[in-house]
């Protein structure tokens, strides 16, 4: 996967008795640019077949922000995006004894942490 975009909202709570963490539900659409190749190689025939698709998909998750003081806070998130299923291959230079078209279902695991500071 080349490149991987979401679009998402955020509901999220704050602990109103500390003022120090935030929980939050995250959800929308995901598009992703996917390339594949394949290769052959033999001694009678060299050849080789790249093609590149976008897909487009969906994405929820959830996170925590806490907030450490002096306008520094932490925050961890995790993310599953499931993009649509595609078939890859479907022709190309090689003959379809060689190669058969491959049903792709993808779908990605997606965990950040990360140190924020504000500024006003």
């Amino acid at each position: 996967m080349d490149v991987d975009v979401s679009l998402r909202a955020k509901i999220a709570h704050t602990d109103a008795r500390l003022c120090r963490d935030t929980r939050g539900r995250y959800g929308g659409i995901a598009w992703a640019k996917i390339d594949t190749s394949e290769f052959l190689s033999g001694r009678v025939i060299n050849a080789s077949l790249q093609e590149s698709n976008t897909r487009s998909g969906w994405t929820v998750g959830g996170g925590l922000e806490y907030a450490l003081g002096y306008g520094w806070s932490a925050k961890s998130e995790f993310l599953y995006v499931k993009f649509d299923n595609f078939t890859t291959f479907t022709s190309g230079p090689f003959s379809t004894n060689i190669l058969s078209p491959r049903e792709v279902k993808l779908e990605d695991y997606i965990w950040r942490a990360g140190l924020n500071y504000k500024f006003w």
